[in-house]
């Protein structure tokens, strides 16, 4: 739980990329995944979908 405005949303982004990519900085100390791993974006509609967590990594 955290207040408005505080990069929740970035620091999932920067997770979810990471995971993605494998490519962890030196600092990382969470989970670290040797083989691709799958993860699900969901939204209200296809176009928001696609468009939000891309807007996010930017």
């Amino acid at each position: 739980m955290a207040g408005n405005q505080l990069g929740k949303t970035r620091a999932g982004g920067a997770e979810w990329a990471m995971h993605l990519t494998g490519r962890y900085p030196d600092w990382w100390r969470g989970k670290v995944f040797d083989t691709p791993v799958r993860l699900w974006a969901a939204g209200v509609t296809g176009e928001g979908t696609r468009d939000n967590p891309q807007r996010v990594l930017v």
